[in-house]
C-alpha cells in the first residue's frame, strides 16, 4: 500500500469513527419526547337523557362546558355517560363506572344510598354527587366525614335566586297586569326541599306585593305533563299571570304559552323557546363547581379542595345560581332592579331566611 493511499485510508476511517461518535452524541443529547398527557376519564350517570328535558341536559352540558374550559388550559378529559338510570339500578351502574373511570358524577341525590355503598370500595376513584337544597351554609349541616373522603357533594344550599325571581315577577306583573295579578307555583314533590323552591319565590313576590296570592299544586313527580298542564290551566282561570314551574320537562311552559301568561322554568336556560312568555329561568349552573372539582383531580389537590368544600355550594355570588336570559317583558329598568337586588343579597345587605314550609 502506497504512503499516499495509507494516508487517505486513515482519514476515511477517522471520519467514520468521528461521525459515529458525533452521531451518537447528538442522539444521546437529543431531548426525549414529552410523555403524552394523562387523559382523565369522567363518567356521568343520568336519571334521564342528556338531550331530553331540562335537568339532565343542563347537568351534561355544564360538565361538557367545564371540560372545555379545562382543555383550553391544557388538561385532558374523556366524557362518557349512562342514561335512564333509575334508583334501583344505580348501585350497579355506579360500580361499573368506577371500574373504568377516574371520576364518576352521580347526577341526582336519588343515587345517594347507592353512592354511599359503592364509593368506599373504590378509594382511588373520585365521586361527585348532586345534592338538593338543604339549608343555609350546607357545610354546617353535612359534616366532612358523613361521606367517604373520595366524595364531594355539589348543589345549592338555599335557592336565593328564587327570591330574586319572585321580586322580578311581581314587578313585571304590576307593570303588565296591574295590582290584581296572582301567581302560581308548580311543586314537584311533597318534600321540604321542594317546598323551599316555591317558598323562596313567594317570599320574593310578597317583598314587592305584600298581600299577593301565590297558588300552589303538587305534581308528585318531576315529570307529570298531564297534571302539570291541567293545574296551570286552573291557576290561569283563577287569575294567575306568572307561574313558577318546578318540573324537568317543558309541558308547563307549553301550557303557559297556551294560556297566554308568563312562566319561569327551572334549571336550563330556554328563554329563546318563547321570550314573549318565559320571564327568565331559575338556573342551576354546575359549571363553576365542576370546573374546580375536575381541576383539583387533575392537579392532585383533591384533598385540599375537599377540606374546605366537601359540599360545593351553588350560589348567586359564585355564578352557580342565575336567571339566564330575560324575556321580552323585562325592561332595562327591571334588569337594573335585579342586578341591584343580587348585589344586596351577595354583599349581605339583604339577609334571606331559609324557608321549607309553605
Amino acid at each position: 500500500m502506497s504512503p499516499e493511499f495509507k494516508t487517505i485510508y486513515a482519514v476515511i476511517i477517522t471520519a467514520i469513527v468521528v461521525g459515529a461518535v458525533v452521531g451518537a452524541v447528538v442522539y444521546i443529547m437529543r431531548p426525549k419526547p414529552a410523555p403524552a398527557p394523562k387523559v382523565l376519564k369522567v363518567h356521568i350517570v343520568l336519571y334521564g337523557f342528556h338531550d331530553e328535558g331540562l335537568w339532565d341536559p343542563q347537568l351534561y352540558e355544564c360538565l361538557v362546558e367545564a371540560v372545555l374550559q379545562l382543555e383550553a388550559e391544557g388538561y385532558h378529559f374523556d366524557i362518557t355517560m349512562s342514561e335512564d338510570v333509575k334508583e334501583e339500578a344505580a348501585a350497579g351502574v355506579l360500580e361499573l363506572a368506577a371500574k373504568e373511570n377516574d371520576i364518576v358524577f352521580a347526577s341526582t341525590c336519588v343515587y345517594d344510598a347507592a353512592l354511599r355503598q359503592v364509593a368506599p370500595k373504590y378509594p382511588n376513584v373520585y365521586f361527585i354527587i348532586e345534592s338538593d337544597p338543604i339549608g343555609k351554609n350546607p357545610m354546617s349541616i353535612v359534616s366532612s366525614d358523613e361521606y367517604p373522603d373520595n366524595v364531594i357533594l355539589i348543589g345549592p344550599g338555599s335557592l336565593e335566586v328564587n327570591y330574586v325571581i319572585g321580586a322580578l315577577a311581581a314587578k313585571v306583573a304590576l307593570k303588565d297586569f296591574g295590582e290584581g295579578a296572582k301567581f302560581g307555583f308548580i311543586q314537584a314533590l311533597d318534600l321540604p326541599i321542594a317546598v323551599h323552591t316555591g317558598a323562596m319565590f313567594r317570599l320574593g313576590v310578597q317583598s314587592v306585593i305584600p298581600d299577593a296570592e301565590v297558588m300552589r299544586d303538587i305534581m308528585g313527580d318531576f315529570v307529570n305533563p298531564v297534571k302539570c298542564r291541567s293545574s296551570i290551566a286552573t291557576m290561569a282561570a283563577a287569575g294567575a299571570k306568572v307561574i313558577f314551574i318546578e318540573q324537568d320537562d317543558t309541558s308547563g311552559v307549553l301550557e303557559c304559552i297556551e294560556q297566554d301568561i308568563y312562566c319561569i322554568p327551572s334549571y336550563k336556560d330556554i328563554t329563546e323557546m318563547d321570550p314573549d312568555h318565559i320571564l327568565c329561568v331559575s338556573i342551576w349552573n354546575w359549571t363553576p363547581g365542576l370546573y374546580e372539582i375536575l381541576k383539583a383531580v387533575a392537579d392532585g389537590t383533591w384533598d385540599d379542595l375537599r377540606s374546605t368544600k366537601w359540599y360545593w355550594e351553588l350560589t348567586l355570588a359564585n355564578g352557580g345560581q342565575g336567571l339566564g336570559t330575560f324575556g321580552n317583558m323585562v325592561t332595562p329598568e327591571l334588569e337594573d332592579f335585579v342586578n341591584d337586588l343580587i348585589y344586596n343579597i351577595t354583599h349581605g345587605i339583604i339577609e334571606l331566611p331559609y324557608l321549607d314550609t309553605w
